[in-house]
């Protein structure tokens, strides 16, 4: 029983010691010509089909993602939904709401492409891939995103930076708990 234990706790403790070696979710948001890029890149040491599963996991998001107070599947057909999110984002001292509609296409364990189509954050294309290699999964990311006003894309760029560090962070640290 006690070698029974003992290898649970190094089991345990190899997991945390995984978990604490990971680079951080490398995020950048600049400002172009007309709209705002956000770009996200990291790796996971998990299938890539583990990684999708989250990624794809819009009914449980709000479980693991934070500010996210709703998520739910409007419409799917075949590899076609869309999807509603609620959520807020901190700002200063203050929260503001949001809505975000899109519509996704997926491309199974390879890529996501989502268009906003309806709420109040302005239109935002986005392409999520997945590369496997070895026994780890590259996950990158890019969103040009067209702000509702100058002002939100201002004061926001940080703001959507962090936020975006904070789910995909969330994010891969769900797909280790899944492991």
């Amino acid at each position: 029983m006690k070698t029974w234990l003992a290898g649970l706790a190094l089991l345990v403790a190899g997991e945390f010691a995984c978990a604490a070696v990971l680079d951080p979710v490398q995020v950048s948001a600049n400002q172009e010509s007309d709209h705002v890029v956000l770009s996200a890149h990291f790796f996971v040491p998990v299938s890539r089909e583990r990684a999708w599963g989250v990624l794809v996991d819009f009914e449980n998001m709000t479980h693991f993602l934070p500010y996210l107070k709703e998520s739910k599947i409007l419409f799917r057909q075949g590899n076609s939904l869309r999807v509603q999110q609620k959520g807020v984002v901190p700002v200063a001292f203050f929260e503001v709401n949001y809505t975000s509609v899109r519509d996704i296409e997926l491309f199974p364990n390879t890529e996501i492409h989502a268009t906003t189509v309806g709420g109040d954050a302005g239109l935002t294309r986005s392409i999520a891939k997945l590369l496997q290699s070895d026994n780890q999964t590259e996950i990158s990311y890019r969103a040009d995103w067209w702000p509702t006003s100058k002002m939100v894309a201002g004061f926001g760029l940080d703001t959507a930076r962090d936020l975006l560090a904070r789910q995909f962070t969330a994010m891969r640290q769900e797909m280790l708990v899944r492991k």
